[in-house]
């Protein structure tokens, strides 16, 4: 499932043994498009990516070909917060420019 929530402004942190240690997340589903160092993402699906992360993909969101660029943090196990390609990232990807939530209200 990949719904689309314009109102989501923050991301809840994710861990890979979230069920086992009783921790509620909210997945980020919010329209960010920015990376950490200010490059834009890419569309999930216009992005070279491993077989594993193809086959993850499919798994949770039931398609390779995500038609959008917004950050996301499909599987815990990969990373705890939101991420998405990029096109001018070493690595293909990076994490985005998102708070997590309650950061927002700090001092």
């Amino acid at each position: 499932n990949d719904s689309i929530d314009t109102d989501d402004k923050c991301y809840t942190e994710q861990f890979a043994n979230t069920e086992n240690a009783g921790i509620i997340f909210k997945p980020y589903r919010g329209t960010a498009a920015r990376t950490e160092t200010g490059n834009n993402c890419i569309k999930w699906k216009d992005a070279q990516m491993s077989d594993e992360l193809r086959n993850m993909l499919k798994e949770k969101v039931g398609t390779d070909q995500i038609d959008h660029n917004f950050c996301r943090n499909y599987d815990p196990s990969i990373a705890s917060k939101p991420w998405c390609f990029s096109a001018n990232a070493k690595l293909g990807w990076e994490y985005c420019a998102i708070n997590e939530c309650g950061d927002e209200d700090e001092d």
